[in-house]
């Protein structure tokens, strides 16, 4: 199976904003710790990095691993992390194709350590497809 290809090389950058608001609608109370919510997303695109995430897979998995991993609201963290990971994969005309029961399997094993990001950048090249 081929990696889907990046429909562009404008990368989509998810904001603080944006993640909080993903917090919320996920039932989150949307509140943030800012030093480690700037993180989140900061690892997440790769700025300040030796090169910036441009390939939405890996823009994903670091995403979603730095918010399961730093906890930067006060709950929904895991379900935040995956869902944002899902709208980072859709702005590039990317879509997750997994059961509720591998993507809850995916997100505990992040959580409790047992998953590191190249993990999760495998888990997600098996679980993409294009829209």
């Amino acid at each position: 199976m081929s990696t889907p290809r990046i429909p562009d090389d404008r990368p989509y950058v998810l904001t603080a904003d944006g993640l909080t608001r993903i917090n919320r609608e996920v039932g989150g109370k949307g509140e943030a710790r800012p030093t480690l919510l700037a993180v989140a997303i900061t690892y997440g695109s790769g700025r300040g990095l030796t090169q910036e995430r441009t390939d939405p897979i890996e823009r994903a998995a670091a995403t979603l691993h730095c918010v399961c991993l730093l906890r930067p609201y006060v709950d929904r963290n895991a379900l935040t992390a995956y869902i944002a990971a899902r709208v980072i994969l859709g702005a590039h005309g990317l879509t997750v194709h997994a059961s509720v029961h591998e993507a809850e399997d995916m997100l505990a094993a992040v959580s409790t350590h047992r998953l590191e990001l190249p993990g999760i950048r495998r888990w997600l090249r098996r679980h993409t497809r294009s829209l």
